[in-house]
């Protein structure tokens, strides 16, 4: 066994540097009991198969994870009730028991029959391989079964809480509960239960849907068995296995299985199966497929435009060409250059419960980057980011830009943007962002989710 503390510095995307603080607890192949509490407000105490380890509980601001990795066997891990540290749980093989706290949670399951209860923190589980029983817990959450026949519950929860349960490859059951819901069968037979406000996406697979509101939304097959007693909305829809040819998915088979999960539930949406549709018509003799690989930043997700000029220009310069419609960006009402061989890198182990953004929206923003670097429509130019109360937003001291493709993505307007067609349709009006399909709030305003006001957790909110 081991246990170590650490501290980690990094230097994100936009230049700004963070810390975290990191308490590892790594175990053996053997079966584990962990249970995590605190002891006061100044104790970690760690019970490890019967003996007793003592942390110092982190600084307040402190950036801590409790990073717990157990390796094989049937393991038993609790994190108490009340602790609000954020936890990264890791249970490898084995049928694993595993009830997070109130801290934000990650917890992979792994190979094995495994039972997952997530705590008042919320957070995202993947269950892995096997037959997983899975529970949200009382805050916003993020269920996705992996491979295996897998029972899903929301669980109680308040009216606002946002709850999205993906049942992936399998035959799942997947059961709304407490606040907004959002259920995604996956591949696989799967039976779908609502409860008050409820989207149910079908997916591929001869599935059943129990639908009780009248506020519920319905994507669905015809030939799947819908009870609709709330006579909610249905959109009949078939799923179809579009964004083979424009998507390469890249990377170990873990990701690969993750990946192609968060596209079948991307394939089973309406704004979702267009959009992959066009990434399917960019390929050409010209233009291979985007290159989707597994993010090595814990937190975020990132598209990277390439084509034979963004190739030439040496590492660390990329910034002194920014705006060039060489490298896609509209000039004088022109479309600039197009990517040739664009990247994703998507992290599919990370909830952003500020804005409620799991992997799917995640993908979904950096597909929306993608089509505007096929198509070469960057808006230029950045915006000075200010809080709610006028005052501008710094990181160490200094002003924080956000450049106007990161609004264009969201689908928010750009006030000094330059109008552009971005529909290809003459009848309507050019318009400073893109237009759905290609945005991440259109996936966003059909799930019936809140949409995403601005990029920054601490910016002001712009119009949607």
């Amino acid at each position: 066994m081991q246990i170590k503390r650490e501290r980690e510095t990094w230097r994100d995307s936009a230049g700004n540097f963070h810390s975290a603080s990191m308490t590892h607890i790594i175990t053996g192949d053997n079966p584990d009991a962990l249970k995590i509490t605190a002891s006061g407000d100044k104790t970690l105490t760690a019970t490890i198969n019967g003996k007793t380890y003592n942390f110092p509980m982190p600084e307040p601001g402190d950036l801590h994870t409790i990073n717990i990795e157990t390796q094989g066997g049937d393991d038993h891990v609790v994190i108490g009730p009340d602790l609000k540290v954020a936890v990264r749980i890791m249970t490898g093989a084995g049928n694993d028991y595993v009830k997070a706290g109130a801290g934000y949670a990650r917890v992979h399951g792994g190979s094995g029959n495994d039972s997952i209860r997530l705590g008042s923190g919320g957070g995202i589980a993947l269950g892995g391989d096997g037959d997983d029983q899975m529970l949200a817990g009382a805050g916003d959450a993020v269920l996705s079964g992996g491979k295996g026949n897998d029972v899903m519950h929301s669980g109680p929860g308040a009216r606002r809480r946002l709850v999205y349960l993906n049942g992936d490859q399998g035959e799942d059951l997947l059961q709304a509960g407490g606040g907004i819901n959002v259920l995604n069968g996956g591949r696989g037979n799967d039976t779908l239960v609502g409860a008050r406000t409820t989207t149910f996406y079908a997916g591929a697979g001869h599935d059943q849907i129990q639908s009780y509101s009248a506020k519920d939304q319905i994507y669905a097959k015809s030939s799947d068995v819908i009870h609709n007693s709330g006579h909610s909305n249905v959109t009949f829809m078939e799923v179809e296995d579009v964004g083979r040819k424009g998507i390469k998915v890249e990377g170990t088979a873990e990701f690969i299985d993750a990946a192609e999960d968060v596209l079948d539930q991307l394939r089973g949406s309406p704004v979702g199966k267009q959009t992959l549709e066009q990434m399917d018509n960019f390929i050409d003799h010209t233009r291979t497929p985007v290159t989707l690989r597994e993010s090595t930043d814990m937190n975020g997700s990132f598209y990277y435009f390439r084509n034979a000029f963004s190739d030439q220009i040496p590492a660390g310069q990329y910034s002194q060409f920014q705006d060039k419609p060489e490298l896609g960006y509209i000039k004088n009402g022109a479309a600039g250059s197009v990517a040739t061989h664009g990247e994703i890198e998507l992290q599919t182990f990370h909830f952003d419960k500020q804005f409620s953004t799991t992997p799917l929206h995640a993908l979904q923003h950096e597909l929306a980057h993608a089509f505007n670097g096929a198509t070469g429509t960057y808006q230029p130019g950045n915006q000075q980011a200010f809080g709610p109360d006028g005052t501008p937003v710094a990181r160490d001291g200094r002003p924080v830009f956000v450049d106007n493709v990161e609004y264009q993505a969201l689908g928010l307007p750009i006030a000094d943007g330059e109008p552009f067609d971005y529909d290809n349709n003459p009848l309507t009006q050019p318009t400073t962002t893109n237009a759905s399909p290609f945005t991440e709030n259109a996936l966003r305003q059909e799930m019936g989710v809140p949409l995403r006001d601005r990029y920054l957790r601490d910016e002001a909110p712009h119009k949607v």
